[in-house]
């Protein structure tokens, strides 16, 4: 991309909206890539992680967009600025956002797509939401009660609004797998997208927010009606917009340590060989479509593969 895109940004004067998003997908590494770029001393994310403002109506009101703008009033003149909200990829709902997203920020805006194996995806996305006690424990029910665990993995479904509104050019698609195999090599090609110089190095050493390594809360807590309406008014906008970005993230991180002692809960079980084929052939057209999106000789996951491994699994054999 060019550098100017990235030059034009850092001297406006004007009030500060998002450069670039990080739109997904769920379960995907998007918070580990977002703390990653934010090393980046040319690079500004706000403190609410995921807020999602885009996803709201009133963003495109002048008092919405200010709002929106307030995420961004701690960068520097010197600053481009970013945010992640995986909710921006999650059809059927939210189908406005890329539209509010070239209203509110421009047709300049670039966005950055990472993508995971997705079965290795749903996967992920089923537990995160059986820990959070929003679906069963059962892959096959779980699916039914909430759509995204397949939608969000079909990409090309997910992608294509982005394009058709902004063009595949101002779109950066990156692969989990590369990624965590080498970090640096992805961040920097992400900044050369953004028009900036590559990031010296990377504080961070592992994948965040893996839910294997995210404690909870005891359950007489979790279970109190204190908890529950701090986890709702949490989840909300006036939280992530008038609270969140007054709080010091080190003063939170250490209230997790204190509160949040109870380990995460055992993974479900793998679901039926049966479930994992349906599950993947219902992915097979949208995989190919996704391959021609991006003009690739290939698609980016062979899908039989993941699947053996997943029933070879199941069945208690080595993989």
């Amino acid at each position: 991309m060019d550098s100017m895109y990235a030059m034009n940004k850092l001297h406006t004067n004007e009030m500060k909206l998002p450069d670039f998003l990080v739109i997904g997908a769920m379960k995907s590494g998007t918070t580990s890539l977002c703390r990653d770029l934010a090393n980046h001393p040319k690079i500004y994310f706000p403190p609410v992680k995921e807020p999602h403002t885009l996803c709201l109506e009133d963003v495109v009101t002048p008092n919405g967009r200010r709002k929106y703008a307030d995420l961004f009033r701690g960068a520097s003149p010197h600053q481009i600025c970013g945010e992640g909200s995986t909710g921006y990829t999650k059809l059927p709902y939210s189908k406005k956002v890329p539209f509010h997203a070239k209203e509110v920020c421009g047709s300049d805006l670039r966005l950055i797509y990472i993508v995971r194996d997705p079965l290795e995806r749903a996967l992920s996305h089923h537990y995160h939401a059986y820990r959070a006690g929003q679906v069963s424990a059962d892959f096959s029910v779980a699916i039914e009660q909430d759509k995204t665990i397949l939608t969000c993995s079909k990409y090309a479904f997910q992608l294509r609004p982005w394009i058709d509104v902004f063009g595949l050019d101002k779109i950066c698609v990156i692969r989990f797998e590369d990624y965590v195999v080498d970090r640096k090599k992805t961040i920097d090609s992400v900044c050369r997208f953004l028009g900036l110089e590559p990031i010296p190095s990377l504080n961070n050493k592992i994948i965040m927010n893996a839910g294997e390594r995210q404690s909870q809360a005891p359950k007489w807590l979790r279970e109190s009606f204190f908890y529950k309406m701090w986890s709702r008014f949490k989840r909300g906008q006036f939280y992530k917009r008038s609270v969140r970005p007054f709080l010091d993230d080190k003063w939170i991180n250490g209230l997790k340590q204190i509160i949040f002692t109870d380990p995460p809960p055992p993974r479900p079980p793998l679901p039926s060989p049966e479930v994992v084929e349906a599950f993947v052939r219902d992915l097979r057209e949208d995989q190919e479509q996704f391959r021609i999106l991006l003009n690739l000789d290939k698609p980016m996951w062979d899908l039989e593969v993941t699947q053996s491994k997943y029933v070879n699994a199941k069945m208690g054999r080595n993989v």
